[in-house]
């Protein structure tokens, strides 16, 4: 076992839940019933002491885990403090007089570090043995951990694969064998819980972050009770733990069940009640950020799941915030992004099995390779709307079941290369109870049409009013068949524009003259506002996508010039062609003639009269094989040359070197590269003339739009 000689990490200090009356970071506690505050301070206690101050501090967990806490009590660690081994405190509190874990003095949060130890307990009356964690409880209720800093790492530079090495930060169990009956206000806020060495195999998931489960040896045909009611997850810190960030409330009570284990609460009704996880933030997590299970009216929102995924194998199966075996769940204003390059699931989302009623609402995702959404099938009123995914990969992953009853898709917005995927993952077959309504696909590629697979995928699913926008003009054959269906450019105020955090997908608003205002389909118990917490009418028609507002009136920066003149050209066979009305502007540095391209830019600036810096802005990307290939701009002082009548025999030639190179990968987005001293020397004629083209023979293809194409035009940025 490794123990923590030095500080492990300076984590922001949190004020100290002293008072019971106002914290900054919380809101309003409740008031709780007095009892007694204990003390335990790892450099100057003395485990001699009553503990009852800090002069009369208590030293060592071993004193703590020895006594049995009665309700009101406070255990309180001195911030600062080195704690290394298990945290298990005895007894349990009362309704509205808690125990309470939480730290004393200012400075970073004390550290319980548990070394890299499963600490296995034994399920009582029997030989079935569970890890649980570095902090805590057994059938124990009424608890509240706060503040603390958790670590369990054995060696994370040795991956982790071994079933029986699970371990855990915060791990809370009820051993329904011992007590088979309802454990109540298990609440941990403000942790940060990091580098716990848990296993990372396709097995059982009761390891990482923080972890509650029912555990048990009941046979399927005896009936429990055991679970939990009023648990709350919140404001945690979660950073590099295996497999899991955070997992609340599964059973794992019942022997000879079915691989989900779902006898225990869909046969018996024991679904664990009033679950909040919420404004959390996990990153850097091996496996799945969050998952929720065996819960009924469970809420989990405002997390952001960075970095998911991490080192599971890609056989494995994972997703960023998902759940199964649940009922009238709501997940929303949640963010996910960095899932996975490959795996057998991957997505952001999961509707998984045995769910009712579940909705996925107000939830962003981006950059997840994999996917956005798991469609498992089976459930009853799955419900995903005002969604907003921006370069993910299959829209859907999975199609795996038909639905018991309709699941409604309706205004997301999805923003996708169509070259890198297709909507769904694989050829799964035709599944009935899916209905598209109001929804914006948005084909980024310029030259690939949207994959739809085939018409069979789409056969028994309904499409209304969705919008499928194709950047190339072209549309497949097997895009699906919608009577309110619209092409046009649904007119995004930034297309592509969204970064990290959930305001930034303000970009996906719409503009004033779009064809998604005010062409949707009214939909019964549409949730009553949009992504962007716009009204949405129950009466009257909505738009087409997640913004619901009146349309936006975007002006440019003063900054921001558009160019005048843009077009490519081509050697060999081309040479003498003009291309400059194209909706494309292609760069290659071919290896033969015939296939090297250039893209000429021209701008007036003539209303400049200083520059501190000047970009030029391009979107686009290697659209043939997704390698990075760098490019080049240089500038031309011959400006003479027009849109219509440029071509490859007659473009002026490159009068400086190389202003600046960037590598362009196979992310469709805006690149930029620095022109800022040409730019500077072209303002006393007013006019800047840019090539752009390829370097070192690397004979890929990058496409950028041209100003002719409707969206995400070039610019030059000048300040």
């Amino acid at each position: 076992m490794q123990k923590i000689s030095s500080r492990i990490s300076a984590w922001t200090a949190a004020v100290l839940f002293l008072s019971l009356f106002v914290n900054a970071f919380y809101g309003v506690k409740p008031a709780h019933a007095a009892g007694t505050a204990y003390y335990v301070d790892s450099a100057a206690g003395n485990d001699a002491n009553n503990g009852t101050s800090q002069a009369q501090a208590w030293k060592t967990l071993a004193k703590v885990n020895a006594t049995t806490f009665q309700p009101g009590d406070q255990i309180l660690f001195k911030s600062g403090g080195i704690w290394n081994g298990q945290l298990w405190p005895k007894g349990s509190g009362a309704n509205g007089s808690p125990i309470v874990i939480d730290k004393y003095g200012s400075g970073s949060k004390p550290v319980i570090n548990g070394g890299g130890s499963s600490f296995n307990q034994t399920v009582y009356n029997s030989t079935k043995t569970y890890n649980t964690g570095t902090v805590f409880l057994r059938n124990q209720e009424y608890w509240e951990i706060n503040n603390l800093e958790v670590t369990n790492d054995d060696n994370f530079s040795v991956e982790n694969n071994d079933s029986a090495a699970f371990r855990a930060g915060i791990f809370v169990v009820i051993d329904a064998n011992e007590s088979d009956r309802v454990y109540n206000h298990i609440y941990i806020r403000g942790n940060d819980v990091h580098d716990v060495d848990g296993s990372n195999n396709a097995g059982p998931k009761e390891n990482g972050g923080i972890i509650t489960v029912i555990q048990g040896t009941a046979s399927t045909s005896t009936r429990t009770y055991a679970r939990f009611n009023d648990v709350r997850i919140e404001n945690n810190t979660i950073r590099k733990v295996d497999r899991v960030g955070i997992r609340a409330a599964a059973h794992s009570n019942y022997v000879n069940d079915d691989s989900f284990s779902t006898t225990s609460t869909r046969t018996y009704g024991n679904w664990n009640t009033n679950v909040y996880i919420g404004h959390n933030n996990l990153e850097d997590v091996g496996g799945d950020s969050i998952i929720l299970r065996d819960t009924d009216g469970a809420l989990v929102e405002y997390n952001v799941a960075n970095r998911f995924g991490t080192r599971v194998a890609s056989t494995n199966a994972i997703a960023a915030i998902w759940l199964a075996v649940a009922k009238n769940t709501v997940l929303q204003y949640n963010e996910a992004f960095g899932g996975p390059a490959s795996n057998q699931d991957g997505c952001a989302w999961d509707f998984d099995l045995y769910l009712e009623n579940t909705t996925y609402q107000y939830n962003y995702s981006h950059d997840n390779p994999m996917g956005h959404v798991l469609m498992m099938g089976t459930n009853k009123n799955d419900v995903m709307r005002y969604h907003i995914s921006q370069n993910e990969g299959n829209i859907i992953r999975h199609f795996n079941a038909n639905e018991a009853t309709p699941a409604s898709i309706y205004n997301n917005v999805f923003y996708y290369n169509g070259a890198a995927h297709k909507v769904i993952g694989g050829n799964d077959a035709t599944k009935t109870g899916y209905q598209f309504m109001n929804n914006i696909f948005y084909n980024t590629n310029p030259s690939v049409a949207t994959n739809w697979g085939t018409s069979a995928n789409w056969g028994q699913t309904s499409f209304s009013n969705n919008i499928f926008y194709e950047a190339s003009g072209t549309h497949s054959a097997n895009e699906p068949s919608d009577p309110g269906k619209r092409t046009a450019d649904p007119a995004f105020v930034n297309p592509g524009g969204a970064g990290t955090g959930l305001s930034t997908a303000a970009a996906y608003r719409l503009k004033a003259g779009s064809p998604a205002l005010n062409a949707g389909k009214l939909i019964a118990d549409n949730g009553g506002k949009d992504y962007f917490g716009g009204a949405v009418s129950a009466t009257a028609v909505p738009n087409i996508g997640a913004y619901n507002g009146a349309g936006v009136t975007v002006t440019p920066p003063a900054g921001v010039k558009a160019p005048t003149a843009d077009a490519y050209v081509l050697d060999g066979s081309g040479a003498g062609t003009n291309y400059g009305t194209a909706p494309t502007l292609y760069v290659k540095d071919g290896t033969a003639a015939g296939y090297t391209r250039k893209a000429y830019l021209k701008f007036d600036v003539s209303g400049v009269s200083a520059v501190n810096s000047a970009k030029l802005r391009l979107f686009g990307g290697n659209t043939q094989d997704g390698s990075n290939v760098q490019v080049k701009v240089s500038g031309a002082a011959a400006d003479g040359w027009t849109e219509t009548g440029l071509t490859w025999n007659n473009a002026p030639a490159a009068t400086t070197g190389a202003l600046s190179t960037i590598q362009v990968g196979s992310n469709l987005t805006y690149y930029e590269l620095d022109v800022t001293s040409f730019v500077k020397d072209q303002l006393s004629d007013g006019i800047v003339t840019l090539i752009v083209e390829g370097v070192s023979d690397q004979d890929r293809t990058i496409q950028f739009n041209s100003r002719e194409n409707p969206a995400n035009k070039p610019e030059l940025v000048v300040n």
